[in-house]
């Protein structure tokens, strides 16, 4: 934790002088700035960082039977080959408005879960494809039926790499981002909306195919129950980096 202290380097010519005593220093300077209009989740240490960063809300796990690592500055999610659910669930249901972002380190493996809350036939996520390409995947309104778009990617993505993702919806109006992508998608397409998909990181509800929890290394999540504009993205992104430079954190 960062602290204030002037510390002198010289002998004081006067008797009686007052010293700071260090044991009874305060905090002066939050370590970091949480997202304002956000709720946010800053992963690592135990799973005491499963509370949000104002203590009001607490994540669950989608499935306790999958043992989450934590590590000094993130939350490391559990691969499973079955059907079992890696994600961390907050209270927030699938809906057709809100705002949720997270950083994640990318790993380039193919047909997992990354955000969101999709089932069989309901809600919407940000998956890797089985082909290994990051996309927006939602169930059409009125079918059911998947449909996925590719959201663009920054050039020379590699696995290892630290990158922030962003989702905002309002309606039938949706904006995907990867930070550092030159663009972001754009889509008008409505969904099968599911109150009972609890929003998180990781596989928080899809349970229709083996093995799209894979491990999945979480550094920070924030979630609103707004949307907000393409450009507003581009400043949480910002800011995202800003924050976890301060945890020790590079991110793309």
């Amino acid at each position: 934790m960062p602290y204030l202290f002037t510390r002198l380097n010289f002998e004081v010519p006067f008797s009686g002088a007052e010293y700071l005593n260090e044991s009874d220093v305060s905090r002066v300077i939050s370590a970091v700035t949480p997202q304002p209009g956000f709720f946010n989740w800053l992963f690592g240490g135990s799973s005491a960082s499963l509370t949000s960063y104002d203590g009001a809300h607490v994540m669950t796990q989608a499935d306790a039977t999958l043992t989450k690592t934590y590590g000094d500055n993130y939350v490391q999610l559990p691969a499973s080959a079955g059907t079992l659910k890696n994600g961390l669930q907050t209270e927030w249901g699938d809906t057709s408005i809100y705002t949720w972002c997270t950083v994640i380190q990318y790993s380039g493996v193919a047909s997992q879960v990354l955000g969101g809350a999709t089932d069989n036939s309901t809600g919407e996520a940000v998956q890797m494809s089985s082909a290994g390409a990051i996309v927006f995947a939602y169930k059409e309104s009125g079918t059911g039926t998947t449909k996925a778009q590719a959201i663009p990617v920054p050039a020379g993505l590699s696995a290892g790499a630290n990158i922030f993702i962003g989702v905002t919806r309002s309606g039938s109006n949706l904006t995907a981002f990867v930070g550092g992508a030159s663009t972001k998608l754009a889509l008008t397409a409505a969904k099968n909306a599911n109150a009972a998909l609890k929003i998180g990181p990781g596989n928080t509800s899809y349970t229709g195919a083996s093995g799209y929890s894979k491990e999945l290394r979480c550094y920070e999540f924030l979630y609103s129950t707004n949307a907000v504009s393409a450009s507003d993205l581009d400043s949480i992104y910002a800011a995202a980096k800003e924050r976890c430079s301060a945890r020790g954190i590079s991110v793309l």
